[in-house]
């Protein structure tokens, strides 16, 4: 969300988050994805362009959820990867 959300204008690699922007995010309440296991989400390993076995359990929960096919994964997977490794090189260019 914060790749989405944030204004990155200084120099492409550095992120901003208004105060007020806060109440555009939109998450999901874990109590509606019935049953799911709390431990993966007490997980600090939350790399997101190497997902640990927590959040690919986490991922896949809300996958189902919302009825993406396999494809449809791998697209988002795909795209998260592109928005966070574009955001590092061009912090790294600065």
């Amino acid at each position: 969300m914060l790749n989405v959300i944030g204004i990155a204008n200084y120099g492409g690699g550095v992120m901003r988050i208004e105060t007020y922007e806060n109440e555009n995010w939109s998450l999901v309440n874990p109590a509606f994805l019935g049953g799911i296991d709390e431990a993966p989400f007490q997980s600090a390993d939350w790399n997101v362009l190497h997902p640990s076995r927590e959040r690919r359990m986490i991922d896949d929960v809300v996958f189902d959820a919302l009825g993406l096919t396999q494809g449809e994964q791998d697209a988002v997977y795909e795209a998260v990867m592109a928005l966070v490794g574009d955001r590092k090189r061009r912090a790294g260019s600065v």
